[in-house]
């Protein structure tokens, strides 16, 4: 496995971010707790977001400052006017295209990030054609990295290789056909897929040990990363989890790159939902994985144990 990352100039980034309003009124809670996100995880995203303000001399990392503006723009930005979130998550998406790892096979270069079916086309949906069910994976394997399924180097869903395919299949299918007591056909399935959900991984980052299928030697393989390791290694005090998060079979306290990873996938996922709901709808998660489900705070859950 050979891996690149791009040279990650701060000062050009910072050129590129896109000029947003403060919303009129900032209470106790932004944009991620109203969604739903685990207290924890904003919390990290908030000490990320100082780890980047409080050292503006350095460059650090994309992970990061991208992280940082996202952090500010969802807790105390105006979200109110769709077109301001939809440039946003164009700079979102840019940027990732832009400065996320790449994965080198052969002579194939492949940029090891997915924003999912959350592009740009998507944000430009007709009001009346809004996809409002979100299909939510956890990580996409090396077939579907090196698939070529799609012309977005940072969509890496393939109906090919993705499992999300056939629950999607099978769940769609079998609800509509007990409400309607009749046989479904394949293009009736498909037809409501394409207008109603669009899917998505929650790690932005996919497996490419061996298949790239299995969680533990993925998250290894992210927290191998020298660059983010060295960063959550220099901040580690910055960064301490304020609660105990279940990450596969192990148990964080500390902030790894797998969780840095994760959390690009966590903003990527709010900015379409700040998106639809400033058109005026509600963005239903279907979470595949349990795996995910810490993401996501409990309802009367307020020990922050996920």
């Amino acid at each position: 496995m050979t891996t690149q990352r791009p040279d990650f100039n701060r000062s050009e980034f910072e050129n590129t971010v896109p000029k947003w309003k403060k919303a009129e009124v900032i209470g106790d809670k932004g944009f991620l707790e109203a969604f739903g996100i685990n207290n924890i995880l904003i919390a990290v995203l908030k000490a990320v977001n100082e780890v980047y303000s409080d050292n503006d001399e350095e460059d650090l990392s994309y992970e990061f400052g991208l992280l940082s503006h996202a952090f500010n723009f969802l807790q105390y930005g105006d979200l109110s006017d769709p077109k301001k979130v939809k440039e946003f998550a164009r700079f979102f998406q840019n940027t990732v295209k832009e400065y996320a790892v790449r994965y080198v096979d052969g002579q194939d270069v492949f940029t090891n990030a997915s924003l999912g079916e959350l592009d740009e086309s998507l944000y430009s949906q007709d009001p009346k054609k809004l996809k409002v069910i979100l299909f939510v994976t956890a990580f996409y394997t090396r077939s579907c990295l090196v698939s070529k399924a799609n012309s977005n180097p940072i969509n890496h869903i393939d109906d090919g290789n993705h499992s999300i395919k056939y629950l999607t299949d099978k769940i769609i299918r079998n609800a509509m056909q007990c409400m309607i007591d009749h046989e479904m056909t394949n293009d009736s399935v498909k037809n409501i897929v394409q207008q109603y959900i669009a899917r998505v991984d929650i790690h932005t980052r996919g497996g490419t040990e061996g298949e790239g299928n299995n969680f533990e030697s993925f998250a290894l393989e992210v927290n191998e990363d020298c660059v983010l390791s060295k960063l959550c290694n220099d901040f580690a005090e910055y960064l301490r989890l304020v609660g105990k998060i279940k990450f596969g079979n192990k148990t964080l306290t500390t902030c790894k790159p797998i969780l840095i990873d994760l959390l690009l996938g966590i903003c990527n996922i709010s900015l379409y939902a700040a998106y639809i709901k400033a058109m005026g709808e509600k963005l239903r998660i279907y979470l595949a994985s349990d795996r995910s489900d810490f993401v996501f705070q409990r309802q009367n859950d307020n020990d922050g144990n996920n």
